[in-house]
């Protein structure tokens, strides 16, 4: 049995989900390895919260989620933990936020969960100080 490669979304990768204008050739192919059965997607459910807003303009956004291939990763207090963990020692405040955020940290644990060989990111700075070991592919 051959086991189909995760790649794990982050909240960058869904808000350009929401417009084909704002697709790119990497999320494009993606979607299309996906419909194909190719990779399957993980995405932790808060960042759906950090983006979702229900508004029309999210229609593309709520059909991707309903793909075959597409899992929503639900956060358990065990795992919850690691990821707060993870961020001891790799924060630091930029323009008076902290930095990486605690849904970075969420994301690198999916990825370490699924053995994710991905992870799809406008944060490449935030997810690699918290030591993701999957490639960080760049939006």
């Amino acid at each position: 049995m051959t086991t189909v490669p995760v790649i794990v979304f982050d909240s960058s990768a869904l808000i350009k989900l929401e417009s084909a204008s704002r697709l790119d050739a990497i999320l494009a192919g993606l979607v299309a390895d996906l419909r194909l059965g190719r990779v399957r997607i993980a995405i932790p459910a808060p960042v759906i919260t950090e983006v979702w807003r229900g508004t029309a303009q999210q229609a593309p956004l709520a059909r991707f989620l309903k793909l075959p291939g597409v899992t929503v990763d639900v956060t358990d207090v065990d795992r919850a933990r690691r990821a707060g963990e993870s961020l001891r020692g790799a924060q630091e405040t930029r323009k008076g936020v902290r930095r990486p955020g605690a849904i970075d940290a969420l994301v690198v644990e999916c990825a370490q969960r699924w053995a994710a060989i991905g992870i799809v990111t406008g944060d490449d700075k935030d997810i690699a100080a918290l030591g993701a070991s999957a490639r960080i592919i760049e939006l």
